[in-house]
């Protein structure tokens, strides 16, 4: 995946969990499985976990597994490596070499009106999306036609798909806050220094 989808994953988290004041209704904490599948059809699975001001995005890329922890307080990006309890830190300010392995998850800038400057967009009625009543939303622009499945519960994109082909799919939704560890990094993980890739943890 392009570095450019990780830009996009960030500007997403910044927006979805700033002041309330930006967003008509804050999405409500929940905890999910994903899908994530790119134009070339490739896909990414995982699990992810939302309690404002904090998401947490899992994967496993060939064999590898990997988390990402955002938090928005504190304008910081947790990538744990459990297979290697390792961990690297990046603040909002520096670039992250593993960018590329961060899937995107949809923009939704506002539940009750998801569209982009410049868009022509429009609400397209309500769906049930993997069990989950949804605002379906169309928006044209340049480049081509995105619709988004909002949940009306968890006023959160359950469903996403771009015109390039990209796709991105919540399932297995379970409503509430998740446990807090999950946003932490677990006991005996050893931080690894990002500008220090291929050398002994410190």
């Amino acid at each position: 995946m392009k570095r450019s989808s990780c830009v996009a994953l960030l500007f997403f988290v910044a927006v979805i969990l700033a002041a309330p004041g930006i967003l008509a209704q804050m999405p409500e904490p929940f905890s999910a499985d994903y899908t994530h599948t790119t134009p070339q059809k490739d896909m990414i699975a995982g699990k992810i976990f939302f309690s404002a001001p904090k998401m947490r995005i899992e994967m496993n890329r060939g064999g590898r597994e990997m988390a990402i922890i955002f938090d928005q307080s504190t304008r910081t990006t947790l990538m744990l490596m459990p297979q290697q309890r390792m961990y690297m830190e990046f603040h909002a300010d520096q670039t992250n070499p593993m960018a590329g392995q961060v899937p995107r998850p949809p923009m939704a800038l506002d539940a009750n009106h998801p569209c982009p400057t410049g868009a022509t967009c429009g609400k397209q009625g309500t769906e049930t999306v993997n069990g989950r009543v949804c605002d379906k939303w169309v928006s044209k622009d340049g480049d081509g036609t995105t619709t988004l499945w909002i949940d009306q519960k968890l006023h959160f994109p359950v469903k996403s798909q771009n015109p390039g082909g990209e796709t991105w799919e919540l399932r297995n939704v379970k409503e509430g806050r998740p446990d807090s560890s999950v946003f932490e990094v677990p006991p005996g993980y050893q931080k690894l220094d990002p500008g220090n890739l291929g050398q002994r943890p410190r």
